[in-house]
């Protein structure tokens, strides 16, 4: 179940993109820093703290301010936009499959949690294996035999992917998915700071304002959420 969530949320995201631009996607995604808050908090009684919540909500604010600092107006005026719901759709997917890990990896008992976190990602990647396999087979053949003639290709990617996924599962493990997903939004203030100190691109003050806020979001759940 938690990895159709992921497999749904991914579909999603890509429908978003698809139906309106990458910038207004990307922001519409990012309410999983709110949902993620959500959905732990409903399905498995780990709420935040009230001031945690306040922090992810400015974490939110940033990430949609920073992914599209011209266009806030635009953002507001297309909530109802298919794009905008294929986008909300999406950061309910990876909320749930964030949840779903933590509450996969918590019930293998008290074991080592390297190992109850591989054991639960071996597991949903098994699954998501076969899912998009019969999916390719049924839906578009011709892709699955380019997925075995250019395998080689594909596997930078697929050995970065699985490092990734196995650092969220252990993270997830560790600690609430509310604190795991909110510190990765971290990644979009150190892409800006690398832009602009080590590839010399000029940002606007209201790029920095919105850096800013992000960090401060991430801050305050990592603290007191």
């Amino acid at each position: 179940m938690w990895r159709l969530a992921q497999i749904l949320g991914t579909i999603a995201l890509l429908r978003s993109f698809q139906l309106r631009d990458f910038a207004i996607g990307t922001v519409y995604v990012k309410t999983e820093v709110i949902l993620v808050a959500v959905v732990p908090a409903v399905l498995l009684g780990e709420s935040s703290a009230p001031w945690g919540w306040v922090a992810a909500l400015v974490c939110t604010v940033g990430v949609a301010w920073l992914a599209a600092p011209e266009r806030i107006a635009d953002i507001l005026r297309m909530a109802g936009d298919p794009a905008a719901l294929m986008g909300i759709a999406a950061g309910l997917g990876f909320a749930l499959a964030a949840a779903g890990i933590r509450a996969a990896s918590n019930s293998l008992g008290d074991g080592p949690t390297w190992s109850r976190a591989l054991v639960t990602l071996t597991v949903m990647l098994g699954l998501q294996t076969t899912v998009n396999g019969i999916q390719l087979a049924v839906v578009d053949r011709s892709a699955l035999r380019d997925v075995t003639v250019h395998w080689r290709h594909a596997v930078p990617v697929g050995i970065l992917s699985v490092a990734g996924s196995a650092c969220w599962a252990v993270a997830v493990t560790l600690t609430t998915a509310t604190r795991v997903r909110t510190l990765g939004q971290v990644e979009l203030a150190l892409a800006f700071a690398i832009s602009a100190f080590w590839l010399r691109e000029r940002h606007t003050r209201a790029e920095y304002a919105a850096s800013g806020l992000v960090l401060l979001g991430v801050i305050g759940v990592i603290a007191i959420g």
